[in-house]
C-alpha cells in the first residue's frame, strides 16, 4: 500500500506499526486519520478501538470489518479515493 499512496503524491502518511495498548488514546490524538488497511481480518479490533478513542478510521471490508469498511483489500486507488473523501483538519 505505502508504494501507491507515495507514487500519488502523498508523502505525509506514516505506518505506526506495533504500539503500547496504554499509547493508544494519545496516538488517536495526533493524527488526522486511521486507516486500517488489512488484507485479512478476523474481527477488526484495531479499527474498533480507534473509532472508540473517536479517531476518524477508514478500513478496508476484510473480514470482520465487512460492516465497516470502505475499500475492498488490495485496492490502492479505492483506498486513495477513500482518504480523499475523508474531512481532515489542516494546518
Amino acid at each position: 500500500y505505502m508504494d501507491g499512496i507515495r507514487m500519488r503524491g502523498y508523502d505525509n502518511v506514516f505506518c505506526m506499526g506495533g504500539y503500547k495498548r496504554s499509547d493508544l488514546p494519545v496516538l488517536v490524538n495526533l493524527v488526522d486519520l486511521c486507516v486500517v488497511p488489512s488484507l485479512m481480518e478476523s474481527y477488526g479490533l484495531v479499527a474498533r478501538e480507534l473509532m472508540a478513542c473517536g479517531a476518524k478510521v477508514i478500513c478496508s471490508t476484510a473480514g470482520g470489518m465487512a460492516e465497516i469498511g470502505t475499500f475492498e483489500p488490495g485496492n490502492v486507488d479505492a483506498l486513495v479515493k477513500a482518504i480523499k473523501e475523508v474531512p481532515c483538519e489542516t494546518t
